[in-house]
């Protein structure tokens, strides 16, 4: 029975790596020197969304997303590399990776500017451009005094569509006002799925169950009560009653609690004419996944 001891195949990036490693995206030479297909670029950010779904989720960012702290495992999957899975807020030697980093990772508790998921949406779309070009966007506090960008819906690389190219100038915007403000509008500006988190609508609806319960607890108390004294019914539904709105009132105040990582919208507003301004009137159907 012929053996296949002897032949020869052709070596991979993960060759002789461990199982389940992951290759940054600065070590494939395929990635790093850009040219990427536009359809493999939003399959990496496709990828990256539901990590960073999460942690938004949880009012926190990654902070950390740069061509180095991305990495492909065997089956051509992006992910967050382990050094930056946990929230900014927990790595206290953090350090911006310079030309990924908007301008906000730079300043302390700046109220002109905020981080919020528009910080991470920054990092995806400095990742994108490297992808693009091959070189990652100016350090952001260069840009802060004179920006050299050039917009790539400007200079027009081929073989990219140019709505792509205006999503990934609007994610680079310098005042984060101005960027997608969610992960969800990137994804719909890009024509990419992305499974967003959901733990907020779960959230809502079992504190609407809670309210339903507690509404529903006196007319329980009522049919108990008959028995007894009138008294003492009016002093249980007074309790019940007063019981039921504590616990609403609790649930509604702790779904809005907020981290203070993440700004109020009232602080850094929507940008209202994005995809006017950008030049994504439509949406790009999603092109059909290629092989890393």
């Amino acid at each position: 029975m012929p053996s296949s001891a002897g032949l020869l195949t052709p070596r991979g990036p993960f060759s002789g790596a461990a199982p389940l490693a992951l290759r940054p995206l600065s070590a494939i030479a395929a990635t790093s020197a850009g040219g990427v297909p536009e359809s493999r670029i939003k399959r990496i950010v496709s990828d990256l969304i539901p990590s960073l779904a999460a942690l938004h989720a949880q009012a926190e960012i990654c902070g950390g997303v740069s061509l180095d702290m991305v990495g492909m495992d065997e089956n051509a999957h992006a992910h967050l590399m382990p050094e930056v899975e946990d929230p900014l807020s927990q790595r206290s030697n953090a350090v911006p990776a310079s030309g990924f980093a908007p301008f906000e990772l730079y300043t302390t508790d700046s109220a002109e500017w905020p981080r919020g998921p528009w910080t991470d949406i920054y990092a995806l779309c400095a990742v994108m451009h490297s992808l693009v070009t091959g070189a990652r966007p100016a350090p952001a506090p260069e840009r802060r005094a004179v920006d050299p960008y050039e917009p790539l819906a400007v200079v027009g690389p081929p073989k990219y569509s140019q709505e792509f190219l205006a999503v990934i100038d609007a994610g680079l915007a310098m005042h984060p006002e101005d960027r997608p403000q969610t992960l969800e509008q990137l994804a719909h500006l890009l024509g990419i799925s992305a499974q967003l988190e959901e733990a907020a609508p779960a959230a809502n609806d079992e504190a609407a169950g809670t309210a339903v319960a507690a509404c529903a607890a006196p007319a329980e108390a009522v049919r108990g009560a008959r028995r007894g004294s009138r008294l003492p019914l009016l002093a249980l539904l007074l309790a019940v009653a007063l019981g039921g709105a504590a616990l609403y009132a609790w649930f509604q105040f702790n779904l809005g609690t907020s981290h203070s990582v993440i700004r109020s919208s009232e602080v850094v507003p929507p940008s209202a004419g994005l995809s006017t301004a950008s030049g994504t009137a439509e949406t790009p159907p999603a092109s059909a996944p290629e092989p890393v």
